[in-house]
């Protein structure tokens, strides 16, 4: 297969939002920059990526129910033995949550 229509690894594939957002680390980058530059069809898959991300900002943004971050405390409340962690962020919050 030709270099220039190298399709990307499914690894490869599984860092393309990291390379996107400048997470990976040196070595990864530029080995995934490397195939993206080289590969007409690589350069196209993230071509594409980039293209569904930016996609994304036209969809409506749902909001949480007003109780979703005391439903979501009390609930790590009761699979936290100890509580006081969890309670501790909650009271600096300001959120009251009750343990059932």
């Amino acid at each position: 297969m030709a270099s220039e229509q190298q399709r990307l690894t499914d690894p490869e594939r599984a860092n393309l939002v990291a390379y996107l957002d400048g997470e990976l680390n040196e070595a990864e980058a530029r080995a995934l920059a490397t195939k993206i530059t080289q590969s007409v069809t690589a350069r196209r898959e993230i071509e594409s990526l980039q293209k569904t991300w930016e996609l994304l900002d036209f969809l409506p943004r749902p909001e949480p129910a007003p109780d979703f971050a005391g439903r979501t405390l009390s609930m790590a409340l009761e699979r936290d033995a100890r509580g006081g962690k969890v309670a501790a962020v909650a009271g600096r919050a300001g959120i009251v949550v009750t343990r059932k």
